[in-house]
C-alpha cells in the first residue's frame, strides 16, 4: 500500500470515529445543535465528517474550550446546558483566569462539582455590562440564574435559593492608624464618616438599611459608592482624611488589599453575617434545586468543599476559619401564605420602645440586639433585658416560631423594609427562635423570605425579644 493510500485510509478512519467523548449525544444531534447556534457542520447526516468537527473547534473557540474537534464532557456542557448561570468578577470566590480569561475560584470549582454530580450540565459564565444589567438580562430570561448572590426580597421575585454556597460577613475596613481600628464596637461608632462601597449589590442595599438605622439613632454618615471594587479600597490613597472605612465583604476586601499592596489597612469589625447562594430563575421546576442540594450536601460531607476552599485561606463560615465549619444550614421552608396588614403600635415605657400587636396579644421589642451572636450569648442578652427591666418588665424571652409568623404581612412598607409590621426596625433580618429540631439545631426565622431554616447553636443571628402569652384564637 503506497503512503498516499494509507493516509487517505488513515484520514478517512479518523473522520468517521465518533466525536462524542461522552457517549450522551448522537452526532446527529450534536450537528443540529451547531446549526441551530450558527455553525456550520454540514449536512445533518450523522457522519461526523471534516465540516463537524471545524464546526465544534469553531465553537470550543468561541467559548474559550480547548479547541479539539471532540465534544468531552465540557463542550458538551455548553452545547446542551441545563443551566446557563451568570456572575460577575467576585474575587476570592471566582474571577476571570488572568491567562484563559475563563472563570476560575473555588466557588466555580464547587458549583461546578455539584451541577455534574447532580447530572446536570451547567455554564457558568461572566455577564456582559454591568452588573445591574447582567441582574436585568437573566429577569427578562436570558439566562437561568445569577452566583454568588446574597438573597433578598427583589431577588425573591424572579429567582429560586439554593442551600448556602458559603457563610461570610459584611464589615468595615479602616487604616491602621484610625481609631476605630482599635476601639470600633458598633455602628454609632461609624457617625461623621464617609463610607465606601460597591454597588448597586446586596453590599450597597445592606449599607443603607444600616445608614438609615444609624439615622434613626440620630447619627449620620455619609456614602461613597462605585461600581468598580478596587476604587473602593484605592480610595484610601487618594484621600487625606482619616474619616474614611469602606464597607465590604470581609474575604473580598482582604483579597482587594492584599493585591493592591495596601499594607496599612486591616478589617476592624463584622456588621453582619451574609449567605451567599445559587439563583436559579423560577422558570425552572424546583426538582433542579433539590437535585443541586442533594449534591452540594454530599459535598461538604464528604470534606470536598472544604479542600475547596482551604488553599484560598477563605473561611465558610461567619467569624471563624475554614478549620472551625459549621454544619449546613437547612434550606428554608416555604413561609406561611402572607397575612394580611398587622395591628401593632409603638409603645415607649420608660424610654424604651416596645411594639404592642393588638390581635396577638404579644409584646415586642421595636429593635432588638444591635448586632448578630450565638444562641448562647441570645440568651445572656435576654438575661440582662430582664435583670434591666426592659421597658419596665423582666418577662422577656426568645419567640417560639409560631409567635413570629403572626408578623408576617403581605410586604414591607418601603423599598428598603421587610414584610412585617412597619412599626418594627428592619435591622433584626434574622433572628432566634426557641425552638430545637430533634437533631438539636435551632431554628431561626428570616424575614427577607418570611421563612424559617434551622442551623447550629453556634452560628449568629439576631434577638428579638417577645413577652406576654398570644390570645390568637381565643
Amino acid at each position: 500500500m503506497s503512503k498516499i493510500v494509507r493516509y487517505c485510509y488513515l484520514l478517512s478512519v479518523f473522520l468517521l470515529l465518533p466525536i462524542s467523548a461522552t457517549d450522551a449525544f448522537e452526532t446527529g444531534q450534536i450537528q443540529k445543535r451547531l446549526v441551530s447556534l450558527g455553525f456550520d457542520s454540514g449536512p445533518v447526516d450523522g457522519i461526523p465528517g471534516s465540516k463537524t468537527r471545524s464546526a465544534i473547534e469553531q465553537f470550543q473557540k468561541k467559548n474559550n474550550l480547548p479547541a479539539t474537534g471532540l465534544v468531552d464532557q465540557e463542550t458538551e456542557e455548553y452545547l446542551f446546558p441545563d443551566l446557563v448561570l451568570y456572575t460577575q468578577p467576585f474575587e476570592p470566590f471566582h474571577y476571570p483566569h488572568p491567562l484563559t480569561g475563563k472563570l476560575a475560584g473555588p466557588a466555580v470549582e464547587l458549583i461546578q462539582r455539584a451541577c455534574r454530580d447532580a447530572m446536570l450540565r451547567c455554564v457558568l459564565k461572566l455577564g456582559e455590562g454591568t452588573w445591574k444589567e447582567t441582574q436585568e438580562k437573566v429577569k427578562a430570561g436570558s439566562g437561568d440564574g445569577l452566583f454568588l448572590i446574597g438573597w433578598n426580597k427583589e431577588r425573591a421575585e424572579y429567582l429560586q435559593s439554593t442551600e448556602n454556597i458559603l457563610n461570610t460577613e459584611y464589615g468595615f475596613f479602616a487604616r491602621s492608624t484610625n481609631h476605630l481600628a482599635q476601639k470600633y464596637t458598633d455602628i454609632s461608632d461609624l457617625k461623621g464618616y464617609v463610607i465606601g462601597v460597591y454597588g448597586p449589590s446586596n453590599t450597597s442595599n445592606t449599607l443603607d438599611k444600616l445608614l438609615l438605622h444609624l439615622r434613626d439613632k440620630g447619627y449620620s454618615a455619609d456614602k461613597y459608592q462605585t461600581d468598580d471594587d478596587d476604587d473602593v479600597f484605592r480610595k484610601f490613597k487618594e484621600t487625606n482624611f482619616e474619616n474614611y472605612i469602606v464597607f465590604s465583604n470581609r474575604d473580598v476586601g482582604n483579597s482587594i488589599i492584599k493585591r493592591l499592596g495596601l499594607e496599612d489597612i486591616r478589617y476592624i469589625g463584622r456588621y453582619r453575617c451574609v449567605s451567599y447562594v445559587v439563583g436559579i430563575t423560577t422558570r425552572h421546576n424546583s426538582i433542579i434545586i433539590q437535585k443541586f442540594n442533594t449534591a452540594l450536601r454530599k459535598l461538604e460531607e464528604n470534606g470536598y468543599k472544604q479542600a475547596i476552599f482551604a488553599p484560598y485561606d477563605i473561611s465558610l463560615s461567619c467569624g471563624e476559619s475554614l478549620k472551625y465549619q459549621q454544619a449546613p444550614v437547612s434550606l428554608p421552608d416555604p413561609g406561611p401564605l402572607p397575612s394580611p396588614a398587622k395591628k401593632c403600635d409603638v409603645k415607649v415605657i420608660n424610654e424604651k420602645s416596645i411594639v404592642e400587636c393588638s390581635d396577638t396579644c404579644l409584646q415586642w421589642q421595636q429593635s432588638g440586639s444591635e448586632s448578630v451572636m450565638s444562641l448562647a450569648e441570645a440568651n445572656g442578652y435576654i438575661r440582662q433585658l430582664n435583670a434591666n427591666q426592659f421597658a419596665s418588665f423582666n418577662d422577656w424571652r426568645l419567640p417560639t416560631a409560631d409567635e413570629f409568623k403572626t408578623l408576617f404581612t403581605q410586604e414591607g412598607s418601603g423599598p428598603n423594609s421587610l414584610p412585617i409590621p412597619e412599626a418594627f426596625n428592619t435591622l433584626q433580618v434574622d433572628c432566634w427562635t426557641s425552638d430545637q429540631e430533634s437533631t438539636g439545631k435551632v431554628i431561626y426565622v428570616d424575614f427577607l423570605k418570611s421563612a424559617f431554616a434551622s442551623k447550629n447553636a453556634d452560628s449568629f443571628n439576631y434577638v428579638r425579644a417577645v413577652r406576654g402569652k398570644s390570645c390568637q384564637g381565643n
